[in-house]
Parts: structure tokens; C-alpha cells; sequence
């Protein structure tokens, strides 16, 4: 049976705490953090707004001079948006565009701009 050097050990502990840095040092919440202005496909009445995601589970929601801040978080693979009324927004996000589902079955769809 062949010995397995110290160093071979400590050369594959050393990566495999690499993997695993790289693999968490980034939060799910970090894909989401941005700015982002609705698609020709939202209803009309939505297509002027902009939304901005800040890191620390702040947003700010704009259209023309009006802005209202919420408060949003990630629970498994959704984003979920904090209303002022206690509600809460459910948004999946496909290739940059978050699909929000508002209330009446009407979807706002969100193109991150950066």
C-alpha cells in the first residue's frame, strides 16, 4: 500500500479550501444587487419604472419624481420584495430579467442595466 506524503495532504486540503471560498464568498443575494428599468413587456402603466436592489436588502423603487424604499431578501431560488403594506412581491430571475409577480396576475418584467 502506498503512503500519501504530508505534503500531498496539504496541497488537496489547500484547494479544497479554495473550492469552497470561491464557492460561498459570493451570496445569492449578490446576482440580484443593481439597477434595473422595466421591458416593453410589463403592463403599460409599469414600463417607466426603475428599481435599484442595494446590497445591504435596501431597494428603491422610481417612476418620474415618485421613489419608495423597500426592503427585499432571497429565499431559495426567489427574490422576495417587502411592500409598505406588508405584502410580498415574488420575483424569479431568467437570463437578467427578474419576473415580478404583482397582485391580478399581471407580471412586471425587470432588465438589469447594471
Amino acid at each position: 500500500m502506498k503512503q500519501t506524503r504530508p505534503s500531498s495532504i496539504f496541497i488537496l486540503f489547500s484547494l479544497a479550501c479554495l473550492v469552497l471560498v470561491f464557492t460561498f464568498g459570493c451570496t445569492r443575494e449578490d446576482k440580484y444587487i443593481g439597477s434595473y428599468t422595466a421591458t416593453e413587456k410589463s403592463p403599460p402603466e409599469f414600463r417607466e419604472m426603475q428599481v435599484e436592489l442595494q446590497k445591504d436588502g435596501q431597494g428603491i423603487r422610481r417612476v418620474g419624481d415618485e421613489e419608495v424604499r423597500f426592503e427585499w431578501n432571497v429565499k431559495g431560488s426567489e427574490l422576495r420584495i417587502h411592500t409598505r403594506d406588508g405584502g410580498i412581491l415574488i420575483a424569479k430571475m431568467n437570463n437578467g430579467i427578474l419576473a415580478v409577480t404583482l397582485p391580478g396576475s399581471k407580471i412586471l418584467y425587470l432588465q438589469k442595466v447594471k
